[in-house]
């Protein structure tokens, strides 16, 4: 795989093994399918209230450090793109701050 870095391409080369890949990748699928089996969550985050379907990562107890820095350093003229993160809620704390806040899923689901 070829990536732009500075306007110059370069080879990615995984610094992990190909053993750690596969145990992330098996850790990630476990993950998914317990997130799917617990059904809808709804929860409060950093003020929202929020109903995530039970494809979608939620917010964790440590999520919030992500969110604060999102709400202490988005300006209303930001544009904030919250990708493969899950819910897209720091999107939504940055859109809500007067910044422009999108999300992008990375999951095929």
């Amino acid at each position: 795989m070829r990536a732009p870095i500075y306007g110059s391409a370069v080879t990615y080369r995984p610094r992990m093994s190909e053993r750690r890949v596969e145990d992330l990748r098996r850790w990630h699928e476990r993950a998914y399918q317990e997130l799917s089996a617990a059904g809808e969550r709804r929860l409060s985050y950093l003020g929202l209230d929020l109903v995530v379907p039970p494809t979608v990562f939620a917010p964790t107890p440590t999520s919030d450090l992500l969110g604060r820095a999102v709400l202490d350093e988005t300006r209303a003229d930001d544009r904030v793109l919250d990708r493969g993160t899950g819910s897209g809620v720091n999107g939504v704390l940055a859109a809500g701050r007067g910044g422009e806040g999108g999300g992008r899923a990375s999951s095929p689901t």
